[in-house]
């Protein structure tokens, strides 16, 4: 049979990167591509899960002034977002 554990790698509590090409759902003019963050939820189902990122200090330090203004605007949570499984990868210590 085929793998099934390619999305249940995921857990709250574990740091991710975010894969090469992804944007930000809430806005695809900015790309998140390789930001850093913390898992603290898995949403949905366990075989699919939406993974909520709380990023790190640094990226919230580079974010571009003109996301944190439109995620102000439409009063969203700019610390954090909440992507797919195959959006992130672990981040592995170099």
């Amino acid at each position: 049979m085929g793998k099934k554990k390619s999305t249940s790698q995921f857990k709250k509590g574990d740091s991710i990167q975010v894969k090469e090409g992804v944007n930000l759902p809430e806005f695809s003019e900015f790309s998140c591509s390789g930001w850093t963050g913390m898992i603290v939820d898995l949403l949905g189902k366990k075989s699919d899960p939406k993974i909520v990122i709380e990023w790190d200090d640094s990226i919230i330090e580079s974010m571009p002034a003109e996301y944190i203004k439109l995620c102000e605007e439409k009063q969203l949570f700019y610390r954090m977002a909440c992507l797919t499984a195959p959006e992130v990868e672990p981040l592995t210590d170099a």
